[in-house]
């Protein structure tokens, strides 16, 4: 059996989630770390890596920060081509078919439905984006987090959502475009970016792929 698996990915962590053998879109955890998020996710599938991930990347991300996370996920194991990037705050839209207005507890800041961000908290603000918007607000972040910033909000109808959530509704709510896809035919490391021998040798190879891909990466950015 194949299996999908989708990661929510801040600096700070990942949010994961997987459709596996149950066929139904379930949260696997927060994790420090994308070896872990990967290889916990993978527990009770048939193989190690899945058939396709979902990278869900913040808003504005920064090219060589995108580059990290797609290289850490070539070290795992994850072939290039079959990672789809997707923003969360298109994820957020799609999910709620309407605009959004992320308020990202962990960061805090504001990142509004266009996908712009970096604004400061502020409750009044946040008011005025949902009158002329009519934004649904969305606060997203950890848990105790969250719970502090609730009131400030309360009258504004917000849904709460942890980063592993963001990843179930990823799978949830599919979409076929990616923001950047690897084309195999045209990249060298393809062949390599399969590798699955986790020898020293495997490891060494497999960090090799990583480099190579994010450097390729460089050029689209």
């Amino acid at each position: 059996m194949t299996w999908t698996l989708a990661l929510a990915v801040t600096p700070s962590g990942i949010g994961a989630a997987k459709i596996g053998a149950n066929d139904v879109p379930e949260t696997t955890g927060y994790f420090p770390e994308m070896d872990r998020a990967v290889g916990f996710s993978a527990g009770g599938e048939s193989t190690n890596s899945p058939e396709k991930t979902v990278l869900v990347v913040e808003a504005g991300i920064q090219p060589q920060q995108l580059r990290w996370f797609l290289g850490e996920l070539i070290i795992e194991g994850v072939p290039a081509e079959t990672v789809q990037v997707r923003s969360d705050v298109e994820v957020l839209t799609t999910a709620f078919g309407g605009p959004v207005l992320l308020v990202d507890a962990d960061n805090e800041t504001m990142v509004l439905p266009s996908g712009t961000g970096g604004e400061p908290l502020h409750a009044g603000r946040a008011g005025e984006i949902v009158a002329d918007t009519g934004a649904q607000l969305l606060l997203v972040g950890h848990g105790d987090i969250r719970g502090k910033m609730l009131a400030a909000f309360r009258d504004l109808g917000p849904v709460e959502l942890d980063r592993p959530g963001v990843a179930r509704l990823a799978l949830e709510n599919p979409v076929t475009g990616s923001l950047v896809s690897l084309d195999p035919a045209q990249d060298p490391v393809e062949v390599a970016s399969r590798a699955t021998n986790r020898s020293v040798a495997g490891y060494a190879t497999i960090i090799v792929v990583a480099l190579a891909v994010i450097l390729a990466l460089s050029f689209f950015f």
